[in-house]
C-alpha cells in the first residue's frame, strides 16, 4: 500500500484523485467478509428486484429492491465494520464498487483484490462461494450475539445501579375491620 493510501482510509473525507484510490479505500472499509456477503446479497437483491420488475412492470420493485440493498449494506457497517459507508460521501463510485466487488467475488477474484489492498486474507483456502456465504453468515450471528449480549448487559448494569430498595407491601386488612361511609 502506498503512503497515499494509507493517508486516504485515515481521512474517510478525502476527495479521492482517482477511483484506484477510492477503490483501494472502499476495500479496506468492507475488509469482513461478513461485511462484503451482505453487500453482494443486497446487490444481488436489487438486480433480481429490476428483473422482476422489467417482466411484469412493476416499476415499484426498483425501489424497494434499491432500499433493502442499501438497508443491508448500511446495516452490516453498522453492525460488523462499524464505519460510515462509503455511498455518503461518494455515492457513484460507491454504486459501482459494490457492482466490481459483485463480480469479482463471483469469479473468484476478490480475494487477491483485498489481499492487494488491504493484506488481509479473509476467506478460506478451497472454500466455495456458497461456503463463504454461509461461514460468513455464521460469523454475522456470532458478531450480533456477542454485540446483543454487551448491549443487555450495559443495560441490566444501569438497571442495576439505579435500583431502589422495593418498599415494603402494605398491610391487609383484618376481616373484622368495617368501613365507614
Amino acid at each position: 500500500m502506498t503512503e497515499n493510501q494509507t493517508d486516504s482510509v485515515k481521512a474517510p473525507g478525502k476527495h479521492f484523485g482517482s477511483y484506484g484510490e477510492f477503490w483501494d479505500f472502499y476495500l479496506q472499509e468492507h475488509s469482513r467478509k461478513t461485511t462484503r456477503a451482505f453487500h453482494i446479497a443486497g446487490t444481488a437483491l436489487g438486480v433480481a428486484t429490476l428483473a422482476v420488475a422489467a417482466v411484469t412492470q412493476i416499476w415499484a420493485l426498483p425501489l424497494i429492491g434499491l432500499g433493502l440493498a442499501y438497508g443491508a449494506a448500511w446495516t452490516s457497517h453498522a453492525l460488523v465494520e462499524r464505519n460510515k459507508p462509503a455511498t455518503f460521501s461518494h455515492p457513484l463510485w460507491s454504486f459501482v464498487s459494490d457492482f466490481r466487488m459483485t463480480g469479482l467475488w463471483c469469479a473468484g477474484k476478490l480475494q487477491g483484490e483485498i489481499d492487494r489492498a488491504c493484506g488481509l486474507k479473509q476467506f478460506r483456502p478451497g472454500e466455495t462461494p456458497v461456503q463463504s456465504v454461509k461461514s460468513s453468515l455464521q460469523d454475522f450471528q456470532k458478531t450480533l450475539t456477542v454485540s446483543l449480549k454487551g448491549v443487555f448487559a450495559k443495560k441490566a448494569e444501569k438497571t442495576a445501579e439505579n435500583k431502589e430498595e422495593p418498599l415494603p407491601a402494605p398491610a391487609k386488612p383484618s376481616r373484622n375491620t368495617t368501613l365507614k361511609s
